[in-house]
C-alpha cells in the first residue's frame, strides 16, 4: 500500500510543470508552405474568435504562441482537428428581428476557421462564431468542402426555414439503408448531424474518425467500487475495564456505489462524489488477562470534492478530500466478562489520491479520527483507516 501511494505521488509530481501552464497535448500544425511541425499544442477548445494558439516544441520547452493566420491546420492528438479553408458560404443574420425576407443563398467565398466532427468517407465540419454556427460537408462526390445551408427567412412576418441542406445531403451521399424521409427528419443540429455522419460512414464501408468535443460540461458517473480497509482503533476511560485498550492491524471491506458529477470548466478537472457504502470488520486484542472483541459494521456515505490532472485522453491522476458520515448496525465492544459497550459513530473527514484509466480506477484513501464513544462521557476514543479501493465506471454521460 505504501508504494501504491508512492507511485500516486511521483506521477503527480511529474505532471505539475505540464499543468501548471495550462494542459497541452501532442499534436502537429501545417503551416501555410505545406510544411508539418509535430509539438504539444494548449488543449482547449478553439473557434474562430482565437487570433492565436499555444504550444511548445517538446514538454519541458517554454510555451510560445503563433497566429492563427500563419497556419492551415492544427490537430490535437484524437481529440481535435481544424482547418483553415476557403469556403462558398451564406451568411445571412439568424437573428429573428432582423430577418431578411430574401430566401435565396448569398454565397461569399470566406476563409474560414473549421472544426472537424466526423471525417471518413463522409465528413462533417463546424464554423462557430459568435451568434453564428455553420455546418459543412465533403463528400467523395463533390471533392470540396461546402456549406451546409438552413436560412431563415420572413414570409408575411411569419418565420420560415429554407432547409436545402436535406437536398444537398441527399444529392452528396447514396446510401440504400437510408431513406429520404430519415434525411428529411435530420435537424440543422450537431448531434443529430453527427449521427447521420457516422451512419454513412458506416454504409459505404469506410474507417472514420469522430471527434470529441473538449467543451467544459456538467456530466454524471456512476461507478461500484469495492476495497479493503486497515484500521487502528484506541479506547482510553476512566473506568478499569477499559482503561487502555488498543485494537491495531484491524482488517475489513467495503463495497459501495459511487455518484460523481463533474462541474464544468476549462479542462473539466473538478467534480464532487458522494458513495454510499457498507463496510464490516471484526477484531480480537488481549489485553492482560482479558480478550477484548471489536465488532463494527457501519453504512457509511463519505461527500467530498475531487480534482483530476489529466495526463492523456483516458489516463488520469487525481486528489481528493471527503466528509465522512456514518451509521452503524450490529457493533459492539466487549470484554471477558465486561459489559458490551455499543458504539455511536460521529464524523469524520479524510483525503485520498488515485489514477483512473479509462472505465478503471485505483484510489488510496486515509481517514482521519473518528469518534465512535460519543455516547459514553468518561470513555475517550479515535478510530482511524486506510483503504485500498478499485471501481468500475458503469455509467456516464
Amino acid at each position: 500500500m505504501k508504494n501504491f501511494y508512492t507511485y500516486l505521488v511521483i506521477i503527480a509530481l511529474c505532471s505539475v510543470d505540464i499543468y501548471s501552464q495550462g494542459f497541452f497535448d501532442d499534436g502537429y500544425y501545417i503551416d501555410l508552405d505545406g510544411n508539418k511541425h509535430e509539438c504539444f499544442i494548449e488543449n482547449i477548445e478553439y473557434n474562430s474568435t482565437f487570433d492565436t494558439f499555444n504550444y511548445m516544441t517538446s514538454i519541458d520547452d517554454e510555451v510560445q504562441t503563433m497566429s492563427m493566420s500563419e497556419i492551415q491546420e492544427l490537430s490535437i492528438s484524437y481529440y481535435a482537428k481544424y482547418y483553415y479553408k476557403n469556403v462558398l458560404a451564406d451568411f445571412s443574420n439568424t437573428d429573428i428581428n432582423s430577418l431578411s425576407t430574401d430566401k435565396t443563398l448569398k454565397l461569399k467565398e470566406t476563409r474560414l476557421f473549421i472544426k472537424a466532427i466526423v471525417e471518413g468517407k463522409a465528413n462533417l465540419y463546424e464554423y462557430a462564431n459568435t451568434g453564428t454556427t455553420l455546418f459543412l460537408i465533403y463528400s467523395e462526390k463533390n471533392k470540396q468542402i461546402t456549406h451546409l445551408v438552413s436560412k431563415m427567412y420572413l414570409d408575411n412576418d411569419e418565420i420560415k426555414i429554407n432547409d436545402i441542406y436535406k437536398t444537398q445531403l441527399e444529392e452528396n451521399f447514396e446510401c440504400p439503408s437510408i431513406s429520404s424521409t430519415q434525411i428529411s427528419q435530420i435537424t440543422y443540429e450537431e448531434d443529430p448531424l453527427t449521427d447521420l455522419f457516422i451512419d454513412l460512414n458506416k454504409c459505404f464501408d469506410a474507417e472514420y474518425t469522430k471527434y470529441e468535443s473538449i467543451k467544459s460540461k456538467t456530466s454524471l458517473r456512476v461507478s461500484v467500487r469495492g476495497g479493503v480497509r486497515n484500521s487502528s482503533f484506541e479506547i482510553s476511560s476512566q473506568n478499569d475495564n477499559y482503561s487502555s485498550v488498543e485494537f491495531s492491524g484491524i482488517q475489513g471491506y467495503r463495497a459501495g456505489v459511487e455518484l460523481e458529477l463533474v462541474i464544468p470548466s476549462k479542462q473539466n478537472n473538478w467534480s464532487i462524489f458522494a458513495e454510499p457504502l457498507i463496510q464490516q470488520q471484526s477484531y480480537k486484542t488481549d489485553v492482560g488477562d482479558q480478550t477484548f472483541k471489536f465488532e463494527y459494521n457501519s453504512v457509511e456515505v463519505p461527500f467530498g470534492v475531487r480534482y483530476y490532472l489529466h495526463l492523456a485522453k483516458h489516463l488520469s491522476v487525481f486528489g481528493n478530500g471527503v466528509f465522512v458520515g456514518s451509521f452503524d448496525f450490529n457493533s459492539s465492544i466487549k470484554g471477558s466478562n465486561q459489559e458490551v459497550i455499543n458504539p455511536r459513530s460521529y464524523v469524520n473527514f479524510g483525503c485520498g489520491a488515485g489514477i483512473k484509466a479509462g472505465r478503471i480506477v485505483a484510489e488510496y484513501r486515509y481517514q482521519g479520527r473518528r469518534r465512535l464513544l460519543t455516547t459514553y462521557a468518561n470513555i475517550t476514543s479515535s478510530y482511524k483507516s486506510h483503504e485500498l479501493i478499485v471501481g468500475f465506471t458503469l455509467f456516464k454521460n
